[in-house]
């Protein structure tokens, strides 16, 4: 599958100098502020899609993406709940560790592993072009709250419409949230001037 990976000049030099403040040396803040910073920064990502309100029974089954043991979790916990469902997962690492995570009482047909993703692009595209989807074909993406944005948008630009299925993984005001919502935005930001997501910062409902 080809995806747009178009370069913006303008706004690239824009993005190096992003990511000149993001290598800096670090600066040492307040535990407080730094509460209040992962909050600010936080809320807007983890907030931006809620679970779809669509019927499950529906869907063909779930994208997964690595990242996190709580995301197979949820994974896991899905597919049990409905059994129709196939699990798809995306660079989450090696087939033991995954097939531990997702949990027992999953046959091993409902479920492929892909283990060469390193990346949310590559996620992306090599789900697209590992389920090659029919036009009917609906898929719920299952990773963190915060990291949905940005996969909403590389999953957009891959072809490959999904239904967002978030998991609170993170406590908005701690210092990781702090520092995953720094890399989202830069990560989203970055995406954006790469071409590899048409939006800054996804929406639900697609702008016409």
């Amino acid at each position: 599958m080809q995806v747009r990976q178009s370069f913006r000049p303008l706004s690239l030099i824009l993005g190096l100098a992003i990511t000149a403040l993001f290598i800096a040396r670090p600066i040492r803040i307040p535990t407080q502020v730094a509460g209040v910073a992962a909050t600010w920064a936080a809320a807007p990502l983890q907030q931006r899609f809620q679970a779809t309100d669509q019927d499950l029974s529906r869907f063909k089954g779930l994208i997964v993406l690595g990242g996190g043991v709580a995301r197979l979790q949820e994974a896991g916990r899905l597919a049990r709940k409905f059994p129709h469902l196939k699990v798809f997962v995306s660079g989450a690492g090696q087939p033991a560790y995954v097939l531990e995570a997702l949990g027992t009482g999953l046959a091993p047909e409902r479920i492929t592993i892909e283990t060469a993703s390193k990346t949310t692009f590559e996620n992306a595209v090599n789900s697209a072009n590992g389920l090659r989807p029919g036009h009917q074909d609906r898929w719920l993406l299952v990773t963190s709250a915060i990291h949905m944005p940005r996969s909403i948008g590389a999953f957009r630009s891959a072809s490959l419409t999904v239904a967002p299925w978030p998991v609170f993984d993170l406590r908005a005001n701690s210092p990781s949230a702090l520092k995953a919502a720094l890399h989202e935005w830069f990560g989203l930001t970055w995406y954006w001037l790469l071409g590899r997501s048409q939006e800054i910062f996804p929406a639900a409902i697609r702008h016409r």
